[in-house]
């Protein structure tokens, strides 16, 4: 992780962006824990937890990961892996699913990146109606006599980035593309409802800035609200991520250099699930079948995947930084020239609040909906499903997880396909014997004090570096 274009950017310059950042105020706590943790995260000089063979003796060294949210590709990793493998494996029903992703306008990026009050609120509006449409849909094409008869169900994700690096709060919401209905006998049966219209998208967006501008009381978005007094830096830091521009040094206020390419002619697209109301976009484009587990696993780890790139993060011979985006623009950008204070700037304004839920439920997938157990995977009888790795991906059912919480080995081996429980070399059990976290400790392991301000030394014969104990 050394080698990284951005561990080494942050290890060097953000030393740096605190001393230039002192007139304009104090970075809060826990954005200043996000980047000193991260400069240790899966270093041995910094602890380790050491795994031994039974039957060779064989030792692992892993490192400790520093178990952060913000931009840590390791860590926030980890979380995607582990949120994506539960969905799949426990909770998303073998159904017709619908991706509907909503933006806020520009004034209000601000306000959502630091109010986790007015993001728990915009889930919930949208959320709501997207119930109201579920539910009336069904209503007319499955003839039922009250619109309480449907039940509907999504897991909302909220991404804090753009393509860009830029402060840009927007909802990922799954739904349930139909609705749940007890039948005469009693049992709760799934329907599927046809896809939406883009009178009923345009509708949703309509619903949904109505009620969240009434709601907030920001018709008038230049309205102070006095964050800038609370947090003068982060405020800072808040604004320019926002517009794009650079926050420290000779260009702040200026707007971050952009890559541009010549756009090339492309065929007409047909028209696609979007509207827009007030600044607030909605998007229904993507529609997906429950039953593939292995797309679905994709889409969700999509959905919760970390905010930087590090493949697209690169240094240029002048030291600024280079991050291509993963799509061309329309306005042909290809990629933004970053000073490095300004990327620290912005992989600041990327660290969520205290807090701040980046994961909700609602409807059936709620965890206080007293239809759960019937719907979620988990509580129901397995299936066979097309699952994405081992004996699951051969049609086998998958075995019931014996806790919410994924296992660190079970996640090494479903992602990584490394099965740490396992000695490579003799095949036989691997265990945790301890952890190694006093300083003295690891500088004794590690050949003398001074070690600990150098890189994690070559593993000799008998021992291996393995990927962070999470």
């Amino acid at each position: 992780m050394k080698q990284t274009v951005l561990y080494r950017t942050v290890e060097r310059y953000f030393p740096q962006f605190l001393a230039q950042t002192q007139q304009l105020g104090t970075l809060p706590k826990f954005v200043q824990r996000e980047f000193e943790d991260y400069l240790k995260c899966g270093l041995l000089e910094h602890g380790w937890a050491l795994c031994h063979c039974t039957r060779c003796g064989l030792e692992h060294r892993v490192g400790l990961s520093c178990k952060r949210r913000g931009f840590c590709p390791s860590c926030v990793g980890r979380r995607m892996n582990e949120a994506a493998t539960e969905l799949v494996d426990e909770v998303l029903p073998a159904v017709a699913m619908r991706q509907w992703v909503v933006t806020v306008p520009w004034a209000l990026k601000y306000r959502f990146g630091y109010d986790r009050r007015a993001c728990a609120l915009l889930s919930r509006l949208f959320n709501e109606a997207l119930a109201r449409l579920m539910r009336r849909k069904a209503k007319a094409e499955l003839g039922l006599s009250s619109v309480s008869e449907a039940h509907t169900g999504a897991v909302t994700f909220v991404q804090r980035a753009d393509a860009a690096l830029r402060l840009s709060p927007h909802l990922h919401v799954l739904l349930l593309d139909g609705v749940y209905v007890r039948d005469s006998s009693g049992k709760l049966e799934f329907h599927a409802i046809s896809a939406p219209t883009p009178d009923k998208v345009q509708w949703v967006a309509q619903q949904t800035a109505t009620r969240v501008l009434g709601k907030l009381q920001l018709e008038e978005v230049g309205q102070d609200d006095g964050y800038h007094h609370d947090e003068p830096l982060l405020a800072h830091i808040y604004g320019s991520s926002v517009s794009g521009t650079e926050a420290l040094g000779p260009r702040q206020g200026m707007a971050a250099t952009r890559l541009v390419e010549a756009r090339t002619q492309q065929a007409a697209e047909e028209a696609s699930l979007v509207a827009q109301w007030e600044g607030f976009g909605v998007y229904a484009d993507r529609s997906i079948d429950g039953r593939d587990r292995q797309r679905l696993f994709a889409l969700t780890r999509y959905l919760t995947r970390p905010p930087v790139s590090q493949a697209r993060l690169s240094q240029m011979r002048d030291g600024r930084l280079c991050y291509r985006l993963k799509r061309v623009f329309r306005d042909g950008t290809a990629a933004v020239v970053l000073s490095p204070l300004d990327l620290i700037s912005r992989l600041a304004a990327l660290v969520p609040p205290p807090r701040f839920h980046l994961v909700r439920y609602s409807g059936v997938l709620s965890s206080h909906a007293s239809l759960r157990p019937e719907v979620i995977l988990g509580g129901q009888p397995k299936r066979q499903l097309l699952l994405p790795f081992g004996d699951a991906g051969r049609g086998k059912p998958a075995p019931k997880a014996p806790s919410r919480r994924t296992s660190w080995a079970k996640m090494l081996a479903r992602v990584f396909q490394i099965d740490v429980t396992v000695c490579p070399t003799c095949g036989g059990p691997m265990k945790i014997v301890r952890f190694v976290t006093e300083p003295e400790q690891i500088a004794q392991a590690l050949g003398g004090a001074g070690a600990t301000s150098r890189a994690p030394p070559q593993v000799g014969p008998t021992q291996l570096e393995l990927p962070m104990l999470g």
